[in-house]
C-alpha cells in the first residue's frame, strides 16, 4: 500500500446531529433490542447518548440491573443483531432526512482529489448503515 500524500485531508463525520436528524430511531431500536436481549430497557427514555458509544450507554443503563461488562459483552452479538432488525423496521416507519447541506457537502468532498472521508460514531456497526441509507 502506498503511503498517503501529505496533501491529503481526512474529513470525519458523526451521524446523529451532524449528517442527519435521527428522530430518536436509535433510542427506539436500542429500547426494543435491550428488552429482547436483556429483559429491561432501564432508563433509556431519559438517557443522554451524546458523546457516548452505544457500548458505554449499555453499561451505564444495565449496571443498576446487575449486568456487568462481561455479561453485556457475552450478549453483544445478539444485541447488535436485534438492534439492526429493530432499526430496519423503525426507519421504514419514519422518514429520516439529512441535515441541510450534509449530502451535498459529502458528495462535493468525495469528488475532491486528495480528500478521504470517514464516519466516527458511537452507533453499533449494525445500526449505522440503516440510519445512513434511510436518510
Amino acid at each position: 500500500m502506498a503511503p498517503h500524500s501529505p496533501t491529503e485531508r481526512l474529513y470525519l463525520f458523526d451521524i446523529d446531529g451532524t449528517l442527519l436528524d435521527s428522530q430518536s430511531v436509535g433510542r427506539m431500536a436500542s429500547r426494543d433490542a435491550m428488552l429482547e436481549v436483556f429483559g429491561t430497557a432501564s432508563t433509556i427514555d431519559t438517557h443522554r447518548f451524546a458523546g457516548q458509544t452505544d457500548w458505554q450507554s449499555l453499561t451505564d443503563l444495565l449496571a443498576p440491573y446487575g449486568y456487568d461488562a462481561e455479561t453485556i459483552y457475552a450478549r453483544m452479538d445478539a444485541y447488535q443483531r436485534a438492534a439492526a432488525r429493530h432499526m430496519e423496521r423503525i426507519v421504514t416507519e419514519r422518514r429520516l432526512k439529512p441535515h441541510p447541506g450534509a449530502l451535498e457537502s459529502v458528495q462535493a468532498l468525495h469528488q475532491t482529489p486528495g480528500v478521504l472521508l470517514g464516519i466516527v460514531t458511537g452507533n453499533v456497526s449494525t445500526t449505522a448503515p440503516h440510519k445512513l441509507s434511510a436518510a
